[in-house]
């Protein structure tokens, strides 16, 4: 498959240098599989079919893939959601292009999630949502419409989110050599209902954007406070979470999830309103 179609190894490094890098450095990775393992993961335990909308984590920290490249793992998906699908990849970017005074540019920053969100990233048929902190990435048939009110995000996971509008399509939640233990969707409930939540986020500061199409948007950016950043993690909640709609498990030591986007938020907003949220304790230590 990776032999006839795909980034090949010259041309990751003629893209951008550091992926080449991170490239030659997953033969040192713990696990080798081959890409049918995958496969056979995605179609018969995480139950991806046709017309599935799928927010998607990767992570190649604990395999390599013998016998295909990294973007052959998104080529997989593709093919098992078909013209009907979508696929989202997160592609976060540092918060110093949000407070930078210069335009943000959406997709001219690469991203820090990961080899295979990065190079689906840069694919020509993806495209990436206007916001200077927490863009993401999105291919399929409603990529358009999802990435269409991004700019519009105060709060990066809130209504004019991809991330909610993915959930309205019923999406999947999944990880590929990833657990639960740092789930971005888990941000969704804190940004719908922000009275749930202790401060966590900055006044919203002006930001000029050029969308993917060249539109330029003047529009208003928050960003997570440092001390609330280091305090969430999904495992502050991950025993209230029922494994019939979000579970992880290990293949050959490599980590997969999946979750049902609505059902996920419905059991988080019912957690939020007791007061068991990702931030654990943080309200307490803030004395809040």
């Amino acid at each position: 498959m990776s032999n006839t179609r795909g980034r090949t190894v010259q041309s990751i490094k003629k893209a951008m240098p550091w992926l080449h890098t991170a490239y030659r450095k997953i033969k040192y990775k713990k696990t080798k599989v081959i890409l049918e393992e995958i496969v056979d993961i995605l179609i018969n335990k995480l139950q991806i079919t046709y017309g599935d909308t799928l927010i998607v984590h990767t992570s190649l920290s604990r395999f390599q893939l013998t016998n295909a490249l990294p973007e052959d793992v998104y080529y997989v998906l593709q093919k098992c959601v078909g013209a009907k699908g979508n696929i989202l990849m997160p592609t976060f970017i540092p918060v110093k292009h949000l407070l930078s005074t210069e335009p943000y540019y959406a997709g001219n920053v690469p991203g820090h999630n990961g080899l295979i969100n990065e190079l689906f990233r840069m694919e020509p048929s993806v495209l990436c949502s206007t916001h200077p902190w927490k863009p993401i990435a999105v291919w399929g048939a409603d990529a358009q419409e999802l990435i269409s009110e991004h700019h519009l995000s105060e709060r990066a996971f809130d209504k004019h989110s991809p991330y909610y509008k993915a959930m309205a399509l019923g999406a999947k939640i999944i990880g590929i050599g990833t657990s639960f233990q740092y789930l971005s969707f888990a941000h969704v409930i804190e940004d719908v209902h922000p009275e749930l939540f202790p401060p966590i986020y900055t006044e919203p500061i002006d930001k000029i954007c050029y969308s993917v199409n060249g539109e330029k948007i003047a529009a208003r950016f928050g960003h997570i406070l440092p001390i609330a950043q280091k305090h969430h993690s999904f495992e502050n909640i991950r025993k209230h979470i029922d494994d019939s709609f979000a579970r992880e498990f290990k293949y050959r030591e490599i980590y997969f999830s999946i979750a049902d986007s609505k059902k996920l938020y419905m059991r988080m907003l019912e957690l939020a309103q007791q007061g068991i949220t990702i931030y654990g304790d943080y309200k307490k230590q803030q004395g809040l």
